[in-house]
């Protein structure tokens, strides 16, 4: 943009304001001293706690947002509407416009950008050429088993054809699996290959964005943090690892090669298994197509708001019925009664709630018949620290003793290493030190067989729209249409030969003896979320009806339940099991609600600021998160029992894992045509 703008003004201002900025920019940022200001949803969450920002925001003319499709009915994007309505009430005539390349719903896009105002659409008919194809065994005799690593030799081939890469990855385990394969491989010097995933560094990661650019590194390893907002012109070729989850990822991704609108993208699909092999197939096959995404649950999160209404009572104190107008001039929050955001303010106030005693909780108090935050320093500061809508496991920063920062970890892999284990860390075996504060101090390690670092974050949902294309290709094989790929029709022959390749409209059950053992494979093909809560009812019943110990697994494909004995599952119904109120009823009585229900308990106490997770350098323990969490939940269900925040978390449990839109959806048509 600087480029761009020089041209035509030498003295534009324009400044770039994130997390990751000095605290040089952040202050030009809040002195006004910019023309264009470049930030992201949580920076504009952070800048309502200040008064000071209101007059500079008064004099903003438009605001954009890039990749809208991404914040679209996500609690980032809930938070930034909130923020677009606040905005509008000091700055009622600035223009807001909302850019994507990947959208499913532009109704949809357009309600949630402006949703009292007219919104005029504009959208460009070109459809940018993406081409993809599979990397495959040379040898069509070679078993569809032997895949994902083991393709390793022909990817690095395909590197070293062109100047420059990125391998795209679904998890950061992963990116740093295949770095270190990379760096195994002895075919590139360390410093022509380079790792990006949240967890490394800014200044690696900075690193790793200019070298692609300058061409010193060849080839990035990543995972979405290279999806959106960094522009790598030179890039040359784009893999992706295993499964691509949804249709607007997969374009998203190819799209870093070719970047201008006006050059074809195409991408390298690196499936790892034979269900990949197909997914892989029918994603390629369907490049050309409109995004249909699914749209996730939000609901009306209660935990954005809360935040929200404490960030904006720190920069002006605000009467009830401001802030009713405030929050209804949202999508999310149109319709919500004035009785529930009276709730949410006593509680904010701690008036009538069951934490009276303890001071911190007072977040809000009433001054004139206004709202305005608590004017308790460390409350202010914990409130500015803990902005945003993005959680995860407790985590901890990573430093040589030299004090310099590798990135962070999570505290919950950390702490499970023993003294003498050691881990991969971008590229690096290392081992623990010390563990000071929020700071894991490591140094380098000659030792063999590290531990590959884990993160427990959560699992990428399976998007309908790929589920359906996945369907479509095993049809294509009833119907006998060659798809182009021998490893694939190898796949199906065989799975037909000892087995059944289901229609678009049935499910396949097998029933197998292992280990004299009764197991039960289904295959409802409707994520990883959806089989969890069909597996998990199937479980139940199964141990209820035959007095046995049930194991179960899922992934995005298909379910495995094995049972503890030899039992006789043909006497087990499954016609009556796969019926929507059959699994409805099962999914509410076989899961563990009290642990469920908890987990996400945890993540709106982050959000909401329930929870006082410290500041930076004397950062509370993932000891102290878990158990003022289960203090409060134990508190709230037995006393408060329709505490609105503990009802959110009842709510998104049930329809996030109880009973998902998508196993709705799929049980709808496959119930009745079940091939056992």
């Amino acid at each position: 943009l600087s480029t761009i703008f020089s041209y035509f003004y030498d003295d534009i201002k324009i400044i770039l304001r994130t997390s990751d900025s000095s605290s040089y920019q952040k202050k030009k940022a809040r002195d006004n001293d910019w023309d264009i200001l470049i930030t992201t949803p949580e920076s504009c969450a952070l800048f309502t706690t200040y008064s000071d920002m209101i007059e500079s925001l008064k004099q903003i003319q438009v605001l954009v947002v890039d990749e809208w499709h991404v914040l679209v009915h996500q609690k980032r994007g809930i938070l930034f509407e909130l923020f677009l309505s606040w905005l509008s009430h000091f700055n009622s005539t600035v223009k807001r416009w909302g850019l994507s390349a990947t959208i499913s719903s532009i109704s949809d896009a357009c309600q949630v950008l402006s949703p009292n105002q007219p919104v005029l659409c504009v959208s460009d008919p070109y459809k940018k050429e993406i081409t993809g194809k599979l990397l495959l065994p040379v040898s069509d005799n070679r078993s569809f088993r032997s895949l994902g690593k083991n393709q390793l030799p022909q990817l690095i081939d395909q590197i070293k054809s062109v100047q420059s890469a990125i391998i795209f990855t679904n998890t950061r385990s992963q990116s740093e699996q295949w770095y270190q394969l990379l760096l195994e491989s002895k075919e590139f010097k360390k410093t022509e290959i380079a790792i990006h995933h949240s967890a490394v560094s800014a200044q690696d990661r900075a690193n790793a964005e200019h070298g692609i650019k300058t061409g010193t590194v060849r080839c990035i390893v990543a995972t979405s943090s290279l999806d959106l907002g960094v522009d790598l012109e030179p890039v040359d070729l784009v893999f992706h690892i295993g499964s691509p989850k949804g249709m607007a990822r997969l374009k998203q991704r190819a799209g870093r090669s070719g970047h201008s609108p006006f050059e074809s993208s195409s991408i390298v699909m690196v499936p790892r298994h034979g269900f990949e092999v197909i997914e892989s197939v029918a994603a390629i096959s369907n490049l050309d197509q409109d995004v249909q995404d699914d749209i996730p649950y939000s609901g009306m999160p209660m935990d954005v708001l809360m935040q929200h209404l404490i960030n904006i009572c720190c920069g002006a104190p605000f009467s009830f019925d401001e802030l009713v107008d405030l929050v209804t001039n949202t999508a999310t929050y149109q319709t919500i009664e004035k009785e529930s955001l009276k709730w949410l303010l006593d509680f904010c106030c701690n008036e009538h709630t069951l934490l009276k005693a303890y001071p911190e909780h007072v977040k809000l108090v009433i001054s004139d018949g206004n709202y305005q935050t608590n004017s308790d320093k460390l409350i202010q500061k914990s409130q500015r620290f803990c902005i945003g809508a993005i959680t995860s496991d407790d985590y901890l920063i990573v430093k040589y003793s030299n004090q310099r920062t590798l990135g962070t970890i999570e505290e919950q892999f950390i702490r499970q290493l023993k003294p003498t284990d050691t881990f991969l860390f971008s590229g690096h075996n290392l081992a623990v030190v010390r563990i000071q504060d929020d700071i894991v101090y490591v140094k380098k390690s000659k030792q063999k067989l590290p531990k590959y670092t884990r993160w427990y974050g959560g699992f990428m949902s399976y998007s309908s729209q790929l589920s359906d294309y996945l369907i479509n290709e095993l049809n294509q094989f009833h119907q006998s249409i060659d798809s182009g790929y021998p490893l694939l029709q190898k796949f199906l022959d065989w799975q037909a030969h000892v087995s059944c390749v289901p229609k678009s409209d049935e499910c396949l059950i097998e029933i197998i003896p292992i280990q004299g053992c009764e197991t039960v494979f289904m295959y409802p093909f409707c994520g990883r979320a959806a089989n969890h809560a069909l597996a998990m009812s199937l479980t139940h019943l199964i141990s209820q009806q035959f007095k046995c110990m049930t194991a179960m697994t899922v992934n995005d494909y298909g379910l495995m339940i094995q049972c503890d004995k030899k039992i006789d599952l043909s006497s087990f119904n499954f016609h009556d099991f796969m019926n929507l109120e059959s699994v409805k009823k099962l999914s509410l009585a076989s899961f563990n609600h009290n642990e469920m229900i908890l987990q996400e308990f945890r993540q709106i106490c982050l959000i909401s600021g329930l929870i006082y997770r410290g500041l930076p350098g004397r950062l509370k323990s993932g000891r102290y998160t878990q158990s003022s969490v289960r203090i409060l939940y134990d508190i709230f269900k037995e006393f408060d029992p329709n505490n609105l925040l503990l009802n959110q978390a009842r709510e998104t449990v049930f329809n996030t894992q109880l009973f998902p839109q998508q196993l709705q959806d799929r049980l709808a048509k496959i119930s009745e045509q079940l091939v056992i």
